[in-house]
């Protein structure tokens, strides 16, 4: 193990291990068989290995902010392909449990790691074909947190948009999405998570017309408005 990384061979093993678990488990007919191992793909192990190093290395300086640096870096370069998601979503949950140890940035780094979980449950959840709503349900649990840990904070993205105002808008669209993959049977489950909605969007002044304006188009379309809303 070149240079001691034990920590970077161990994951790259392990991440081994989870691909063929998965192909077995969907067997040969399934796409996910198809799909070449890491281990035949050199461009996705140099990046592995490259950041991997750079978190054990981080690890060793006790440097919890490079480490979850590192497992975002990761998380981003394999969210441009729809056969590497499991491993953004790997990357994404170890980013959480680190960002759950730094205590000296007041919440910032957990609060975007669970908006950049909840947005990758999100994605999931629309993608398949299936309802997936365990997956849109965990997104909504992770958005939720998010907006919870911007509200009073002045926190704002790489745009100058505020934290605060970007998680009520994520917010307010998962719940209108569960809506949507709701059973129309239900109805008063779909008619909780709109009041649910629109209670974000009221509650967000700075934010109010735009939220007010998705959500009665949203009403609108699907004939919800009434005595029970």
């Amino acid at each position: 193990m070149e240079n001691g990384y034990h920590y970077t061979f161990t994951e790259l093993f392990e991440l081994h291990r989870i691909q063929a678990e998965a192909q077995r488990h969907a067997g040969p007919d399934s796409t996910l068989w198809q799909r070449p191992p890491l281990s035949e793909q050199r461009d996705k192990l140099l990046l592995l290995r490259d950041n991997l190093i750079q978190a054990e290395a981080a690890m060793r300086r006790r440097d919890d902010h490079s480490v979850f640096s590192a497992y975002v870096r990761l998380a981003v370069q394999f969210a441009k392909s729809p056969d590497d998601i499991w491993l953004r979503e790997h990357f994404l949950r170890y980013a959480l449990s680190v960002a759950e140890r730094i205590k000296d940035d007041d919440g910032l780094k957990q609060a975007l790691a669970y908006q950049y979980y909840g947005l990758a449950k999100e994605e999931k959840g629309e993608r398949s074909r299936a309802p997936q709503l365990c997956e849109l349900e965990k997104a909504c649990a992770n958005l939720a947190e998010f907006y919870k840990a911007c509200q009073g904070k002045d926190w704002v993205d790489d745009d100058g948009t505020l934290l605060s105002k970007l998680a009520a808008r994520h917010l307010v669209r998962i719940f209108l999405t569960r809506v949507d993959k709701c059973d129309p049977q239900h109805l008063s489950d779909r008619i909780e998570l709109c009041k649910r909605a629109h209670e974000i969007a009221h509650h967000c002044e700075f934010f109010t017309d735009y939220l007010q304006i998705v959500w009665h188009d949203w009403i609108s379309k699907r004939k919800l408005v009434g005595r029970n809303l």
